[in-house]
């Protein structure tokens, strides 16, 4: 995975980092304090060319599964993505798609993501 480097800074307390795959086929959202560079939130997408799915943490929450729902369409175009809540999501299987990937990643991020999973995990 690799870093988009230009991406935009909505909220001044925190900074938005994105990470892809190079066949997009995932991607890794980071939200960090400015500051101390402490993660407060993150989501992967996976399963892209399929149902699509995204496995969330923000805060000491635990993680949170859903599945992304591009909607009917609508006249000339879909309507827009809404995350779905959906129970059944296969971690172990998330986490191996993470791990394979994850590799070129910033290893404080990497390491970060991979212990939300673990803690799940056991």
């Amino acid at each position: 995975m690799y870093e988009i480097a230009e991406v935009r800074q909505d909220d001044p307390a925190l900074k938005f980092r994105w990470f892809t795959n190079e066949n997009a086929t995932l991607d890794l959202f980071i939200w960090e304090t400015r500051e101390r560079q402490e993660i407060v939130r993150f989501q992967f997408y996976f399963d892209r060319h399929q149902e699509e799915k995204v496995i969330e943490w923000k805060g000491s929450r635990s993680l949170w599964y859903a599945r992304v729902d591009y909607g009917i369409a609508i006249g000339l175009g879909k309507a827009s993505p809404v995350l779905m809540r959906q129970d059944g999501i296969d971690l172990h299987d998330a986490f191996s798609i993470f791990q394979a990937y994850a590799r070129e990643l910033d290893q404080r991020v990497r390491n970060f993501v991979a212990a939300r999973f673990q803690e799940k995990l056991n």
